[in-house]
């Protein structure tokens, strides 16, 4: 999935090729790029402390609206809003 997503975001960049690199083993070029290397999180939570919350976002109205989705399930994923998903982390 990730490299999917690299090779379409490196269309229309300078950027030609796309490389798979383990975590942990990027080069540091890429950390550079990214500004230089820091702490984060890279471990897996076991639990989630709370029941992940889904917001839609949508500009029908002519305003820019975020309402929480309770309840919700793959069903209320509409392809015209974007969608933001607080698992807590």
């Amino acid at each position: 999935a990730a490299k999917k997503l690299g090779d379409i975001l490196k269309a229309g960049t300078v950027f030609k090729t796309t490389t798979d690199v383990e975590e942990g083993s990027e080069p540091d070029k890429f950390w550079n790029f990214l500004g230089g290397k820091d702490e984060y999180a890279s471990s897996r939570v076991e639990e989630c402390p709370r029941d992940p919350r889904l917001f839609q976002c949508s500009d029908v109205s002519g305003a820019f609206d975020v309402e929480e989705v309770y309840d919700f399930s793959q069903d209320d994923l509409d392809a015209n809003d974007v969608f933001l998903l607080d698992v807590w982390t």
